[in-house]
């Protein structure tokens, strides 16, 4: 019988030492541990001290179930918060559309925020063609001024471009910062969205501005606050700003109602005419005409006219002269008869010019009346 190697002996020894093997088998291999001291150490050491048999790759193998079990373990984790962290935030928002009350956020307040934020940005990194097709109140305007909205845009860009360089040209934007929420009036049972940016330049300048959703998705901006701006540049912002919005004389309609009185002033009443001479002038008339307009005033009160009927009419657009203006309608009295006075007030966004085309149509009165009524407010 040919004699069996190492290897094979020791792959029966277990099987001898359980009594698993053939007769012939115990015999090789005791025939075999004879010679071999290696092989009959082997063969006399207990069962239970036997080295144990180990598979090749089974820790390996067990390792990896053990780590892809932990990451989909951690994978149902994480989703599990991310799922309960999205039904609280669709329960918040939820609130929040119903409620309609600051501070909580609701669908209608995150998604103007996110739309709000490119024209914002706009505004603040010179994009200033952007923020004027993307401003103002278009459909609700005439057709006059809509035609001078699709005509003049440029002077409207280069308009405001001017006016925020000479704010802000020195230096750059450091961040913005939105919120949005409700205004506290209703509007057809429905509460306005309105957003509040405040944009922070480097140099630590501040500019504060609020923006109302119009019913054509356009947003009327205007300026609420600045910080370390002068009065007078805060101003001709808010001013440019007013006007992009709305292209009106944006508090054109004190004129008419401080304009008339039914009474003669006299001396006795000069700090009232005074008074009234401010508020009918203020911010009303461009910077350089407003004292010469507030002193012709003046002085028409003290003749002792009255003033019966002062109206503006809608905003009107001259194509020959590529502005906007007012058509103003004033009726004065001397004590004899009265006078009506029609001329065209030109205005942009610094506030009404000296009157254009002017008629006036006497009925009873002096020629005084009709020449100082006629030159009121040149």
């Amino acid at each position: 019988m040919k004699e069996l190697t190492c290897e094979i002996i020791r792959d029966l020894i277990p099987l001898c030492a359980e009594g698993l093997c053939s007769e012939a088998s115990k015999q090789a291999v005791e025939t075999h541990i004879a010679s071999c001291a290696a092989c009959r150490r082997l063969y006399d050491e207990p069962p239970e001290e036997a080295a144990p048999v180990i598979v090749p790759g089974a820790d390996a193998a067990m390792q990896r179930v053990n780590r892809k079990m932990k990451h989909n373990r951690g994978k149902i984790i994480l989703l599990g918060i991310a799922s309960a962290v999205m039904a609280g935030l669709i329960g918040v928002l939820s609130a929040g559309q119903i409620l309609k009350q600051d501070p909580v956020p609701s669908f209608e307040t995150v998604w103007q925020t996110i739309n709000v934020r490119p024209l914002v940005k706009m505004l603040a990194e010179g994009d200033y063609a952007g923020y004027v097709s993307h401003a103002g109140a278009g459909l609700q305007h005439s057709a006059a001024l809509g035609s001078y909205l699709q005509l003049e845009q440029d002077k409207d860009i280069a308009m405001l471009q001017e006016t925020c360089e000479a704010a802000f040209g020195d230096t750059a934007v450091d961040h913005i910062r939105i919120r949005s929420g409700y205004s506290g009036t209703v509007k057809e049972e429905s509460r306005l969205v309105i957003s509040y940016a405040e944009i922070f330049y480097r140099d630590g300048r501040e500019l504060h501005l609020q923006l109302e959703r119009d019913i054509d998705g356009l947003y009327r901006c205007e300026a609420v606050g600045s910080g370390g701006l002068t009065q007078e540049t805060y101003d001709r912002l808010d001013k440019a700003l007013g006007f992009i919005a709305d292209h009106t004389l944006r508090s054109g309609w004190v004129l008419p109602a401080v304009m008339v009185n039914d009474t003669p002033f006299t001396e006795a009443d000069l700090e009232q005419l005074e008074r009234r001479c401010s508020m009918m002038v203020g911010h009303r008339f461009a910077p350089d005409c407003a004292e010469r307009i507030a002193a012709q005033c003046r002085d028409f009160y003290l003749k002792g006219y009255t003033i019966r009927i002062c109206d503006l009419s809608d905003v009107q657009y001259d194509k020959e002269q590529h502005r906007l203006c007012y058509r103003l309608y004033l009726t004065a009295s001397d004590g004899q008869g009265t006078a009506m006075l029609c001329a065209e007030m030109p205005f942009d966004h610094e506030g009404l010019h000296p009157q254009t085309h002017a008629a006036v149509y006497r009925a009873g009165c002096t020629d005084a009346l009709a020449d100082d009524l006629q030159a009121l407010f040149q």
